[in-house]
């Protein structure tokens, strides 16, 4: 069955991988759904996870990585340098930013991960995650990253400075007013968060935030108002 619309700038990696019911290329964090007989893109393997992170395997293609990282996120994981999946590789990154469903569509909904447990081997997301669509997503550059265990022992991903950030609208590059809008959407949220974990958790945002905005941001924000296609 081929999917029902066309897929942008499929790199050889992913081209490789087998194919759903629908015709998507199954990335290798995916897990088999055994009441449906399905795959699902939504709960990832922790086989593969911890296979990744020790061997150095692109999340999406399975494939070794170079010395160069890429992590896909959403706008507040640039603000805490925290992600709840490993990094890929660049083409990988942006084959899932012009792709992905939920990523080139601002009003799609996350999967309520509550109702999705008949797997095996599933990790549910590390950390404390934002469940809505932000509608801008980023792709990380970074040399480097370390791994935090959460209370629950899950992985969150540590990610290292910058080295570049670009950012991605319905499978498009991001205008800069666009990306200030996915901030400001998401900014309520850590808020809430760290004045839910006490004083000392507000005033570390603070200073996240403070560095964000006059360090980071101004670094990486599109110069350009104008939007560009997606092909």
């Amino acid at each position: 069955m081929s999917v029902t619309r066309e897929l942008f700038d499929m790199p050889p990696e992913i081209a490789a991988l087998p194919r759903d019911h629908r015709g998507y290329p199954v990335p290798k964090f995916a897990t088999w759904d055994e009441a449906t007989g399905k795959w699902d893109f939504v709960l990832a393997s922790q086989e593969f996870m911890h296979k990744a992170v020790k061997e150095r395997l692109c999340w999406l293609c399975g494939c070794k990585m170079g010395k160069r990282l890429w992590f896909v996120t959403g706008p507040m994981c640039t603000i805490t340098g925290a992600s709840a999946e490993p990094p890929c590789h660049r083409g990988c990154a942006i084959f899932a930013v012009k792709n992905c469903p939920f990523m080139v569509r601002p009003m799609a909904k996350r999967v309520d991960l509550s109702k999705t447990r008949n797997h095996r081997d599933h990790m549910e997301p590390g950390g404390n995650m934002i469940t809505h669509n932000p509608g801008v997503m980023a792709i990380y550059e970074t040399p480097d990253f370390r791994v935090h265990l959460d209370p629950q022992g899950k992985p969150v991903f540590i990610m290292g400075n910058p080295k570049d950030i670009t950012w991605w609208r319905e499978g498009r590059p991001a205008t800069g007013d666009e990306v200030f809008d996915a901030i400001e959407k998401g900014l309520p949220k850590l808020w809430e968060m760290a004045t839910g974990e006490g004083p000392i958790a507000v005033y570390d945002m603070q200073q996240l935030i403070d560095t964000y905005t006059n360090k980071v941001l101004p670094r990486f924000l599109p110069k350009k108002i104008t939007s560009q296609g997606r092909g």
